[in-house]
């Protein structure tokens, strides 16, 4: 779930991150924790990303993280690029690989084009494949946007399908407010049915309700933190309450 240039949308674990300067190098780290009901394990993630913006509407990225869900502990590393295609149209391209994928794919492959339309409005189209040890998914992602003042909103349509399993589909929509030139707050609900991956190796499709808030303070210049509260009930199986904190450092 990074918006590296006003006007592209970059969708990669269900998320728009957000930002508006344009620095040559950005490095950020991150910490998270979600707390499960139902007597599950809370999750703990730590992750530290790396970006490259060559130009403007050109960026490469890498990035690694450890997480621990279900009492399962896993790393996974990824790399990705956002690439102008022409005036109009950027594309995102993004794999991971993860070398002990007890609860996370295996490798991921990702891709996103985004199209900029007049007034304000945009497009995007994606897909996702995620490789586990025992199965497949595939994740369409379809977005509308538009950007008005200080503000943007956005609708995304998902539709996931395990491998041997009925599809999910799922609906997200955001509303973000500019106050600042670096920062931001935004807020997100989400409602319908999702891939989840459980701690038994097990790929399920169940209902899915969330609602979250998302923002990044500018510190100064160069500085800057981010924040995420969430609040996600996947069906029967379990309440996650999330908070997320990070530290961004641009130059």
């Amino acid at each position: 779930m990074r918006l590296i240039h006003i006007g592209l949308v970059i969708l990669l674990t269900g998320k728009t991150l957000l930002t508006y300067a344009n620095p040559t190098f950005v490095v950020e780290a991150k910490s998270t924790t979600d707390y499960l009901d139902n007597g599950y394990a809370n999750w703990n993630s730590q992750s530290i990303d790396i970006e490259q913006h060559a130009s403007p509407r050109e960026t490469y990225y890498a990035g690694f993280r450890q997480t621990r869900r279900f009492a399962l502990n896993d790393s996974e590393g990824k790399f990705g690029a956002y690439l102008p295609i022409n005036d109009s149209w950027t594309a995102n391209f993004e794999g991971s690989y993860s070398p002990t994928h007890k609860v996370l794919p295996e490798y991921s492959l990702n891709t996103l084009v985004h199209r900029s339309l007049p007034m304000g409005w945009g497009i995007a189209a994606g897909i996702r494949y995620n490789q586990y040890d025992t199965n497949e998914t595939h994740t369409l992602t379809l977005l509308g946007e538009r950007y008005w003042g200080n503000f943007r909103a956005a609708y995304s349509f998902y539709r996931g399908k395990p491998q041997g399993a009925s599809a999910g589909i799922s609906h997200r929509v955001e509303l973000t407010h500019y106050y600042e030139p670096d920062s931001s707050i935004g807020f997100s609900m989400t409602s319908g049915r999702e891939v989840e991956r459980t701690g038994v190796g097990q790929t399920l499709v169940s209902d899915v309700n969330a609602f979250g808030i998302i923002g990044r303070h500018a510190l100064n210049t160069h500085w800057a933190t981010n924040y995420e509260l969430s609040n996600h009930r996947q069906g029967g199986l379990y309440m996650r309450r999330g908070l997320s904190i990070g530290l961004r450092y641009q130059f």
